[in-house]
This record gives C-alpha cells, structure tokens and sequence, in this order.
C-alpha cells in the first residue's frame, strides 16, 4: 500500500499535505469551526485568517 501511495505522489502534478495534521489539537479546531464558516459563508476569509493566526498566536505563548 505505501508503495502505490509513494508511486501516486510521485506521478502527481502536485499535492497539498494534510495541514491540519500538522497544527495543535486546539489550533486544529479553531481551523475545522472557521473552514465550516467559510463555505456556510457565516465568517468572512479575514475573520476566518485572524482567528486562526490568534489561536495559533495563543499555542505558541503556552509553548514557552
């Protein structure tokens, strides 16, 4: 299986990793709520843009 998957990204024009994979649970979260508020167009893409910066602003501070 992981060598049909390396031969498919291999062959691939181009591909976009799993980014909330690599984001913090709570980061991850924030990112889920505003991606479902962007297509249900409850949210606009800059207040979606700066909650997501804050909430990975706020996991960095509690990094430290």
């Amino acid at each position: 299986m992981m060598n049909e998957l390396f031969g498919l990204v291999q062959r691939a024009p181009d591909i976009q990793l799993w980014y909330d994979q690599s984001l913090s649970p709570d980061v991850a979260e924030v990112h889920k709520v505003t991606s479902q508020e962007l297509f249900g167009l409850t949210k606009t893409p800059r207040a979606a843009a700066q909650e997501l910066q804050d909430a990975q602003q706020a996991f960095l501070r509690q990094q430290r």
